[in-house]
Formats: structure tokens, C-alpha cells, sequence
């Protein structure tokens, strides 16, 4: 259950989309349920194998009340759930609204809900609902079969907000193999790039000031939209830094497969798809330290000092905000073509084999399975 979907597309729903797929690939079988989000999307259609079902009304014309919406949505969210009890485990992609109704709906029909947390740290599921949100927890911790945690971090938020550790089980985000990555010429120019939305938990004005504190030559190229879009265009022009921005790419795997270094310097992440897929793709990576970007690059280590770079077997993680540490790795990596080839051979080694799509949708699959078992166990 996706409170968005297609065709509007980040990157939850594009992890949802994989698993959906791969699930119905499997025989598992899986139906994504989503809110209408506007009037001329499909209510029913099929992608890639999976239904997909769009409810609520979204209204035309510039005159629209979206809370209006928002309702509409939950009164058939609880009315579908409550009407036609579903033959599987319900997953909720976020700890908003839509995990308030499926939590009264499958209580009301004895289902098994599973709740994913998709964002940790400074834009966590846990801190969505503010003041209330002890109160929306609790109302939770009664219903909720299993919390899926993308990462250790977010794993320990769910502690922390009362959730049994016994219901909490971390499961990544998954992506395709795909083809081995073709060897980097040496000496050619230094290739960078940066894969995501442009917005301000993104960090991408940090990645700026640290290719041109940085001083390597080469090409910096940016994939991805947003708000701060127009701001990051300024402030690469008032750098004098070349930059290329190429907007949102429905498949920047052959972007990934050409780049050197893939940079990652958001203040907060869940598990970034861009990240496993630049890994996969044989980049040498350095990522902030938050979130799945340890559990990627360099799990089990602590936060780096300012101006420190943990040195992860996987791929370099730097403190958040500090462009001296970034600009330093950047630097280092440009001047050591070893170095890039072994982290990024050892990244595409333990992305095939941890973050596999497979895998994961084998790992939901073997959950689904048990959470229906035990609901069927006599009390």
C-alpha cells in the first residue's frame, strides 16, 4: 500500500514497484493499492504483472481542496480493506495516515499488517507526526504484526518508539544485478556523479562547494529534480564550478556504468536506491554517514570527527555537512585509480549478494508466509 505511486515516482515507489513485481514473479502474488492522485489516472491497470488499484477522488481544475482528497482516500481505504478482507499480509510503505487506517481495518479483520519504516534521522517515519505522534505509536504498537526497518538506524528507532524488538526485522531495499560493470579506462577524465531528488535534506549544495574546494578536474553531472534546483544552478554559477544537470532519468543505470565516483551527501536517508544501484554498477562511493549508507558502504562504524573519513571496505562515509571531509575524498579517490576499481568491485560483490531483488523478495515472502501461519494458531 503506496500513498503514491505512478506516475508520480520516488523512490519508495519505485523500491514497491521492484518488490511488487518480483513478488508476482515468485507466485507470491501481490496487488498494489495506492491513492488517486489525479483525475485522469487509471483506477485499475496492470504494470509489469502487478495490479494496481487507485482509490478516492481527485478532483479537476485549479480550485482543489486536498484534504477533501486525502479523506476521500481514507473512507475507501478502510472501506476496501474492511469489505474485501485481503488473502495476504498488508504492507504500508509509510508511518502516515494510511498506516492509521489499515491499522483499524485489519484489526477489525484479524489480518497481519506490517508496517515499512522508508526514511530515518532527520526525515524519519518516527518524527512525521510530531507531538502526537507518541499517541499514534502507541495506537500502532496494538496492531502492527512486524515493523520492517530498512537499516540499523531506523531498526533502532523503532526501539525507541516502543516497538517490540521481537516484531521488528530489518529488510533492505533490493535492485537488480544486472550486467557486469565495464572497466574504467585509466587515465581518462574523472567522472562524478550525484543521483537524486533536489531538495534540501539532499545536501547536493554540499557536493558543490566540495568539487570546487576539491580542485580535480573532470565532470561533475547531477541526475534528478526539485525545489532547490534553481538555488543549485545559482550557486554552481557563482562557484564558476561546471556542473551538469540532467534532470530525472527513467533508467540512469548507463550514467552509473560511466561514472568514476557516485557521491551521496544527504543529511538523512532510509536506503538509497541510487546508492545500491551505483554500487551495483561498480562506482567507487562515498555517502554521509546516516542511515542504510552505513549499512551499504561501512557497516558497524561510528560517525567520523569533522574533517575524518571512515574508510569502509564497501566505499567512504564523511560527516554530515562537512564539505573539507568530502572535498578530501573526492581528491584522494581522483588520484588513486586503485583504490576506485577495488571499492567499486567490492561494492558490486556485497550489493549482488545483500541487496539482491531476489532476496528481498524471497525475505518479505518467507514473512507474509510465517504472519499468516501464526494468525491461523489457535489462542
Amino acid at each position: 500500500m503506496c500513498a503514491q505511486f505512478r506516475p508520480l515516482v520516488g523512490g519508495a515507489e519505485r523500491q514497491a514497484e521492484r518488490l511488487a513485481a518480483e513478488l508476482v514473479r515468485q507466485g507470491v502474488g501481490a496487488e498494489i493499492v495506492t491513492r488517486r492522485l489525479e483525475a485522469d489516472h487509471a483506477v485499475e491497470e496492470i504494470l509489469d504483472g502487478v495490479p494496481v488499484r487507485r482509490l478516492g477522488f481527485a478532483a479537476r481544475g485549479p480550485f482543489r481542496i486536498r484534504k477533501m482528497e486525502r479523506a476521500t482516500f481514507a473512507f475507501r481505504l478502510y472501506q476496501d480493506l474492511a469489505k474485501n478482507p485481503p488473502s495476504r499480509p498488508v504492507l504500508v510503505q509509510h508511518l502516515l495516515y494510511p498506516a492509521l487506517i489499515a491499522g483499524l481495518a485489519c484489526s477489525k479483520g484479524g489480518w497481519p499488517l506490517i508496517l515499512r519504516v522508508s526514511s530515518t534521522g532527520a526525515t524519519s517515519d518516527f518524527g512525521a507526526w510530531g507531538p502526537v505522534g507518541p499517541l499514534v505509536h502507541r495506537f500502532l504498537r496494538t496492531r502492527v504484526s512486524a515493523v520492517v526497518a530498512l537499516n540499523q538506524a531506523s531498526r533502532a528507532e523503532a526501539i525507541d518508539a516502543g516497538y517490540p524488538e521481537s516484531r521488528i526485522v530489518v529488510i533492505p531495499n533490493g535492485v537488480e544485478a544486472g550486467p557486469p560493470p565495464v572497466l574504467r579506462a585509466p587515465g581518462r577524465p574523472l567522472h562524478v556523479i550525484y543521483v537524486g531528488g533536489l531538495r534540501s535534506e539532499k545536501r547536493v549544495d554540499v557536493l558543490l562547494e566540495a568539487w570546487k574546494s576539491s580542485g580535480v578536474g573532470g565532470t561533475l553531472t547531477l541526475l534528478g529534480e526539485g525545489p532547490e534546483r534553481p538555488s543549485l544552478e545559482r550557486l554552481a554559477s557563482s562557484l564558476g564550478t561546471p556542473v551538469s544537470f540532467k534532470g530525472v532519468q527513467d533508467d540512469p543505470t548507463s550514467f552509473q556504468r560511466e561514472a568514476d565516483i557516485m557521491v551521496l551527501p544527504s543529511d538523512a536517508e532510509g536506503m538509497s536506491n541510487a546508492l545500491i544501484e551505483a554500487m551495483v554498477a561498480g562506482c567507487a562511493c562515498i555517502a554521509t554517514h546516516v542511515g542504510g549508507n552505513v549499512d551499504c558502504l561501512a557497516p558497524g562504524t561510528n560517525e567520523p570527527s569533522p574533517g575524518q573519513i571512515v574508510e569502509g571496505p564497501y566505499g567512504w562515509l564523511v560527516r554530515r555537512g562537512d564539505v573539507a571531509a568530502l572535498a578530501l575524498g573526492l581528491q584522494r579517490l581522483a588520484a588513486d585509480s586503485a583504490t576506485r576499481i577495488r571499492l567499486g568491485q567490492a561494492a558490486r560483490e556485497r550489493a549482488c549478494s545483500v541487496y539482491s531483488l531476489k532476496l528481498v523478495a524471497t525475505t518479505y515472502a518467507e514473512l507474509s508466509r510465517r504472519l499468516t501461519e501464526e494468525r491461523r494458531l489457535p489462542t
